[in-house]
């Protein structure tokens, strides 16, 4: 008997030890997966919007109310819309930074044109004028948890790449690594740029390791956004 008690004493130890890295792990995967689905699907009616009007650059998207609901009845034609919130925060949620110990932030603003896809996936649909980017912000699992930027939540960016269409994360010139990391906090939002490294490894590395300036710069530069465009450097 004690022999028994002292084996399922270690396993119990073992399974302590071991359980969060599994449940991290299990996490990021399907916050990887989510962002791809996501992904995807955001790509392909923005590949359907750009054969009738062209790059989102010249949809004449100025910040208003009336043109983010232009651009959103432009792009809910091609997705399977579960809610439309319009102008209304959804639930009220609050997001965090990737950064840990960081406040909350409103991402979901009630000046963006806020919905939900059939799958629960949240997206908001806004504009960053002075470079003519209609930005989005979308929360691959919705109302789930743990509504942080880098892991479930991220910006992306309506742009063009050789005269086609395609998204990117929403970083411009300026934006450095340490505004994806969780050990470094920004003035800025940490974590908003982390969608760049996503797209341009299919990983979430940086949820792991610090990612040094020199491979952050080497990785994501072809995805970065010129200054006063839409088109990537």
């Amino acid at each position: 008997m004690a022999e028994v008690l002292i084996t399922l004493g270690i396993l119990g130890v073992v399974i302590a030890m071991t359980l969060p890295s599994l449940i991290s792990k299990h996490n990021e995967k399907v916050w990887l997966t989510r962002f791809k689905k996501v992904y995807t699907t955001l790509y392909q009616a923005y590949n359907r919007v750009y054969i009738d009007y062209g790059p989102a650059k010249d949809w004449g998207i100025d910040g208003s109310k009336e043109s983010l609901e232009r651009a959103y009845k432009m792009l809910s034609k091609y997705l399977n819309v579960g809610v439309e919130y319009g102008f209304e925060r959804p639930h009220n949620i609050m997001h965090r930074d990737l950064y840990p110990g960081s406040g909350t932030i409103w991402l979901f603003k009630n000046t963006a044109y806020n919905f939900t896809l059939s799958d629960g996936a949240m997206i908001g649909i806004t504009t960053e004028v002075q470079n003519n980017l209609v930005t989005l912000v979308v929360d691959v699992n919705g109302l789930k948890g743990p509504n942080v930027l880098g892991k479930d939540t991220f910006w992306l960016s309506l742009t063009s790449k050789n005269n086609a269409p395609f998204i990117s994360g929403y970083a411009l010139w300026w934006m450095d690594y340490q505004l994806c990391s969780t050990e470094i906090q920004s003035g800025w939002y940490s974590g908003g740029p982390c969608s760049l490294w996503v797209i341009a490894t299919d990983n979430m590395d940086y949820l792991h390791r610090e990612i040094s300036i020199d491979e952050w710069q080497k990785t994501i530069r072809p995805l970065i956004i010129k200054m006063g465009d839409d088109e990537l450097k």
